[in-house]
């Protein structure tokens, strides 16, 4: 009798685990169901990542401003403006205000817009500073095609001065953010001096340079007699805006010029420039803006470079000494020149020198010292200059500087015509043709 109990009780305990299997499957089904009804309302990540809005730049005042540089050509209409209202415009490199305010409870970002007038062209990328009630900013405005009339292009901004193609920066107009890409820009309120590697004057003559910022110049280059090389101050940019140093060069010639360095002194120190080797059509301009480093790009925003590698790192093993006490040859050169030669610098064979300055000479186996010293914190490498004569052998050079004493290979020379033989030196005392330090000559001598 006891079996069959137990079968019925087995029976019942297989059709309990039958039904509690079903419902299980059932509750997992509907829970996939679900979820899939779920994921099927949840929305699709944007393939861009979303800004959050508080991110927006909302100034409700702008006093005024101004463009990296001015546009070539003028055939446009910009505007600055929030909620429809105009608070600035744009005319002939300056942002002029219109006085009006945006109420402070307004969301809406700032918006530059950018209509043209008769033409279609392309106006290239510029950097805009603008003085608002809530400091200055400087934001970045892309290389833009401007239609006639009815084309108009609007840009949205963040805090970051970055701009957008849509009010909910969402979509940006740049591949990277406005303060990143200027946030090494060199960006001196004013220049109150500076001096080339060497001069260009004699077949060099001709060449102007400005240096500019915020559309403002803030010095230039004296190309003339008794005073070649030299950066004079003019005016002053503003302090606090991100857009970087220009320097626009022309040429009243069509020519190579060779590469030189600049030392300029700021009111936020001292900065060293690579000028490439450039070769001017004559009356047009070449301009390049730099980074604090001292490299030279292309364009305002600084992604393209103009030399590689970039300045800095070709100028840190340049030699740059600021003052010298003393001088010898390891051999005394044989038959010097007349010291009254017009080839010989003030007298002597060899002239040294950094930033246009003349550091002293040497003749008839003798240093004389010179009471000028080098730009302290310049990156301009020494140089030494021999003057004209037949050859000269190769020799040892040992200075005594205010960084110590360094030994100097001199090269054999062979001089080409009436023209000065300049070298460069690095830190170890080897010879360069340019002041890039990037073209060594051979010299093996003591300095190894």
């Amino acid at each position: 009798m006891d079996q069959p109990q137990i079968a019925v009780a087995s029976g019942v305990k297989t059709h309990i685990a039958t039904k509690t299997a079903l419902l299980m499957g059932m509750v997992a089904a509907f829970s996939i169901a679900g979820s899939f009804a779920v994921a099927l309302l949840r929305p699709t990540p944007p393939s861009t990542p979303v800004q959050s809005f508080s991110s927006a730049f909302r100034p409700t005042k702008i006093t005024n401003g101004a463009m990296s540089e001015s546009y070539l050509t003028e055939l446009q209409n910009i505007g600055f403006l929030r909620n429809g209202i105009t608070l600035a415009y744009y005319e002939r490199g300056t942002i002029i205000s219109t006085g009006k305010l945006v109420p402070a409870t307004s969301s809406a970002p700032l918006v530059i817009q950018i209509s043209g007038t008769s033409s279609t062209h392309t106006l290239p990328a510029r950097t805009a500073a603008l003085q608002t009630n809530l400091g200055i900013t400087t934001v970045c405005i892309p290389e833009t095609q401007v239609t006639p009339l009815t084309g108009i292009t609007k840009y949205y901004y963040d805090f970051a001065g970055t701009p957008y193609r849509d009010s909910n920066l969402r979509t940006p107009a740049i591949s990277t953010p406005c303060d990143q890409l200027l946030s090494e820009s060199l960006a001196p309120a004013s220049v109150t001096g500076g001096r080339l590697s060497q001069e260009l004057v004699g077949m060099y003559s001709g060449i102007s340079m400005k240096l500019i910022r915020d559309n403002t110049e803030v010095g230039n280059y004296v190309n003339e007699a008794g005073n070649p090389g030299v950066i004079l101050p003019v005016g002053s940019a503003w302090t606090g805006s991100r857009s970087p140093l220009i320097i626009s060069a022309e040429d009243s010639l069509a020519r190579t010029v060779p590469a030189r360095t600049l030392a300029i002194t700021t009111d936020m120190g001292v900065y060293t420039l690579c000028l490439p080797e450039t070769t001017y059509t004559a009356g047009q301009k070449v301009t390049w803006y730099f980074k604090e480093d001292g490299t030279p790009y292309h364009d305002v925003f600084l992604t393209q470079p103009a030399l590689i590698p970039n300045c800095g790192e070709m100028l840190q093993s340049s030699f740059t000494p600021i003052s010298l006490t003393g001088a010898s040859l390891n051999e005394p050169y044989a038959d010097e020149p007349d010291p009254n030669d017009p080839h010989a610098t003030g007298g002597h064979i060899l002239s040294f020198g950094r930033d246009l300055y003349n550091l002293g000479g040497f003749s008839n186996n003798t240093f004389s010292q010179s009471s000028s010293n080098a730009i302290s914190g310049s990156r301009s490498p020494f140089n030494v200059s021999f003057a004209f004569r037949t050859s000269y052998p190769q020799r040892t050079l040992t200075l005594a500087t205010d960084q110590g004493s360094l030994e100097l290979c001199l090269p054999e020379i062979i001089p080409a015509g009436d023209n000065r033989t300049v070298y460069f030196y690095d830190s170890l005392g080897h010879p360069y043709t340019d002041s890039f330090l990037q073209h060594p000559v051979e010299c093996i001598s003591e300095v190894q």
